[in-house]
C-alpha cells in the first residue's frame, strides 16, 4: 500500500479517537475521581471532568442526576468543530449547588469552543457571586437550556450599600482580553430567575465582546435590571485603552425572543433590557413586561471619552407593557455635564401599552408618569412605526432634559389613550392634542391618533390587532426590512403588498400570486417572499403554482384555491389551519 493512503488513515484514526463520551456519577457506589470516567465506572464530581486534560475536544461528559456542592472552574478546551459538551445524562435533573455561600459557581476563563447544555446553577450567597461567569479570551461557547437561580449580593441586604463588594449576577460576560474579544457567544433557551445583583444585573455583557446571540431565555424576578449590553467600563477591560475607538463595548449582538419580567431595581429604575455604552446591537422580538423600565439606551459612561456613545442599536417588533416607569427610554440623561450619547438608534415596529404603575419605585420621592416612552439626549436618531397606547392616562410622551436632541424624527406612530385629554412633552414643552404637537414640533407628519384595536387589554394581555386596528397600514410607506425587520413579533412576513402596519404585529393579509410558478420562489407571490406556515395563501385564478420535492415542503396557514396547485415529484404542502 503506498505510504500516503497509511498516513491518511492513521490520521482519520487517530481525530476520531480523541471523541469520547465520559460519564459523572456522584450517587454511583464504585463512582471515583482515579476512575476512567466510564459509564461503568464513573467519576465522583465534575469537577474531575474539568481538569487539564481530562476529557479532549469532540467529546461529551454525561453527568448523572444529584445535586453537586462544587464550584466548577473549566480547564479543558474543545477546538473548531468539535466542541466540548457537559450536559445531563439523558433526562437526569443536575444541580451545582453554591450551598448558599458566596462565589462563581462555574467559571470558563481562557477557554473555547464549550457547550454547556441543560444544567442547574443555584444558590451562590455573597460578595460578588456568579452562577456562571466568561472572561478573557473566550470563543464559541453556548450556553444553552440552564437554569440559574437563587444568586445574591447579600443573604439578608435588599438594598445594595458598597459598589465594590455588592454585586452577583446570575450570567456575567466579561471580555478583558483587549486584543481578542469574546467572540461567537450563544446563550439560548436558559431561565434566569430570583436574582439580587446589587449594583449588578441578571446578566451582564461587557467589556471586549463581538458577535453574540442572547435568544429565547426567560429572565424574571431580578433585583435591578434583568439584562445589559454595556461599554467604556475601566473594570470590565483595565488594558482597553479608554477611548471613542476602544474594544471594550459589547457589539454586534442580537437579543431577541426573549421574556423578561419583573426586573425591580431598589435604587433606580431597573430596565428589562438596557444598552449603555455598546453599538450595533438588534433588540428585536422581546416580551418586557412588569419591570420598572421597559427597554433603555443610554451611555453612562463620562463624556470625558470623547464621542463616547451608544450607538447603532435598533429596538423593533418588541411587546412592552406594563411597566412602572415607561417602556422606552432613548438618551442620555446628563449628557451636558458628564455622560456618553445616544446616537444613530432606532425605533420601531414596538408595541407598547399601559407603562405606569402609580406606586413608589426605587428612590423616587414621587409616583411620576414617565409616559409611554421618555427621552434624554440623543442625536440622530429614529422613532417610527410604533404603537404607544397610554391605558387610560394622559402623558404619552416624557422629556424634560436639556439640550434638545438632534434630527430626533418620530413619524408614522401610533398614539392612543382611553383618556380625553392626551398629551405630549417634548423638551419641556407640553402639547395637548396630536395637533398641538405636530404644529408645535414638526414631528409626526404623518402619525396618527387611533385606538389600535388590540385583541386584548384585560384581563390577559394580547397585543395583536384586529380588523378595526388604526394601525393597519399606517407604516412609513418606503420601510425596509433593514429598519423594521423581514418578521414581525409572529414572524408572521412583515412586508406584503401595500404598506406595512405600525406596532409589533401585521394584521394577516393573504399572500397572493402574481404569476405563473413555483411555490418556492419569491417571484410567485405580491409580497416578494415564500410563504411560511404563518401565511393566508391566495392561488389567483389563471395562475399554476408548481411544488417540487426538491425544494422542501410548502407550509401555509390557509390556502385558497382560485387557480391551480401542481406536485412535482412528490411535492408536499403542509397546511397549519388553527
Amino acid at each position: 500500500m503506498p505510504n500516503h493512503y497509511v498516513l491518511f488513515f492513521v490520521l482519520c484514526w487517530t481525530t476520531s479517537s480523541f471523541a469520547q463520551s465520559y460519564y459523572v456519577c456522584q450517587s454511583c457506589g464504585n463512582a471515583n475521581d482515579s476512575n476512567p470516567g466510564t459509564l461503568a465506572s464513573p467519576w465522583k464530581t465534575i469537577g474531575r471532568s474539568c481538569q487539564a486534560g481530562a476529557v479532549l475536544p469532540g467529546s461529551t461528559v454525561y453527568i448523572r442526576s444529584g445535586t453537586y456542592y462544587e464550584k466548577l472552574t473549566v480547564n479543558v478546551a474543545g477546538a473548531q468543530n468539535q466542541p466540548i459538551t457537559f450536559r445531563p445524562y439523558n433526562t437526569d435533573l443536575v444541580r451545582v449547588d453554591g450551598g448558599s455561600a458566596a462565589g462563581v459557581l462555574l467559571a470558563i476563563r481562557n477557554k473555547s469552543y464549550l457547550i454547556i447544555d441543560g444544567l442547574t446553577f443555584q444558590n451562590a450567597i455573597g460578595s460578588n457571586s456568579d452562577g456562571i461567569q466568561i472572561s478573557g479570551n473566550a470563543q464559541s461557547i453556548t450556553i444553552k437550556n440552564c437554569t440559574i437561580n437563587t444568586i445574591a449580593f447579600d443573604a439578608t441586604l435588599n438594598t445594595p450599600t458598597n459598589a465594590s463588594l455588592h454585586n452577583a449576577h446570575g450570567i456575567l460576560v466579561k471580555g478583558d482580553d483587549p486584543v481578542n474579544p469574546i467572540s461567537n457567544f450563544l446563550m439560548q433557551g436558559n431561565t434566569i430567575n430570583q436574582i439580587k445583583p446589587g449594583y449588578s444585573e441578571g446578566i451582564t455583557f461587557v467589556g471586549n465582546i463581538d458577535n453574540f446571540q442572547v435568544l429565547d431565555n426567560i429572565v424574571s424576578n431580578i433585583a435591578n435590571i434583568g439584562m445589559v449590553f454595556a461599554g467604556y467600563y475601566s473594570w470590565a477591560c483595565p488594558s482597553c485603552p479608554q477611548t471613542a475607538t476602544t474594544q471594550n463595548q459589547a457589539r454586534r449582538g442580537t437579543i431577541s425572543r426573549n421574556q423578561v419580567i419583573s426586573c425591580r431595581g431598589p435604587l433606580a429604575f431597573a430596565a428589562g433590557i438596557y444598552a449603555d455604552g455598546s453599538k450595533d446591537l438588534v433588540i428585536e422580538g422581546n416580551v418586557v413586561r412588569d419591570c420598572q423600565r421597559g427597554i433603555q439606551i443610554n451611555c453612562e459612561n463620562p463624556s470625558s471619552i470623547a464621542g463616547a456613545s451608544a450607538s447603532n442599536i435598533s429596538i423593533r417588533n418588541n411587546l412592552i407593557y406594563k411597566n412602572s416607569r415607561a417602556g422606552l427610554g432613548l438618551g442620555s440623561h446628563s449628557y451636558s455635564t458628564n455622560l456618553g450619547k445616544v446616537t444613530s438608534c432606532s425605533v420601531v415596529n414596538n408595541s407598547l401599552f399601559d407603562n405606569f404603575i402609580d406606586r413608589p419605585e426605587a428612590t423616587a420621592t414621587t409616583n411620576e408618569d414617565f409616559g409611554e416612552m421618555t427621552l434624554s439626549y440623543s442625536e440622530n436618531c429614529v422613532v417610527e412605526n410604533n404603537i404607544f397606547h397610554a391605558g387610560n392616562r394622559q402623558r404619552l410622551l416624557n422629556s424634560y432634559d436639556t439640550p434638545a436632541s438632534v434630527n430626533l424624527r418620530f413619524n408614522y406612530n401610533l398614539w392612543f389613550t382611553n383618556n380625553a385629554n392626551p398629551f405630549w412633552v417634548l423638551f419641556s414643552s407640553v402639547y395637548y392634542g396630536l395637533n398641538a404637537f405636530r404644529t408645535g414640533t414638526g414631528q409626526e407628519a404623518n402619525g396618527a391618533f387611533g385606538n389600535p384595536a388590540f385583541v386584548s387589554t384585560s384581563p390577559g394581555i394580547n397585543l395583536a390587532l384586529t380588523s378595526t386596528s388604526a394601525a393597519i397600514n399606517l407604516g412609513n410607506p418606503a420601510a425596509t426590512s433593514a429598519l423594521a425587520g423581514s418578521l414581525d413579533y409572529s414572524q408572521q412576513a412583515r412586508f406584503r403588498a401595500g404598506r406595512i402596519d405600525a406596532g409589533a404585529y401585521e394584521y394577516p393579509k393573504p399572500v397572493l400570486s402574481i404569476a405563473s410558478g413555483s411555490w418556492h420562489t419569491t417571484n410567485s407571490w405580491d409580497c416578494g417572499c415564500i410563504p411560511t406556515r404563518f401565511d393566508l395563501v391566495q392561488i389567483q385564478s389563471g395562475h399554476t403554482i408548481s411544488i417540487n420535492s426538491g425544494n422542501g415542503t410548502a407550509q401555509a396557514q390557509q390556502l385558497t384555491l382560485r387557480g391551480r396547485l401542481q406536485y412535482v415529484n412528490a411535492g408536499r404542502l403542509q397546511l397549519a389551519i388553527p
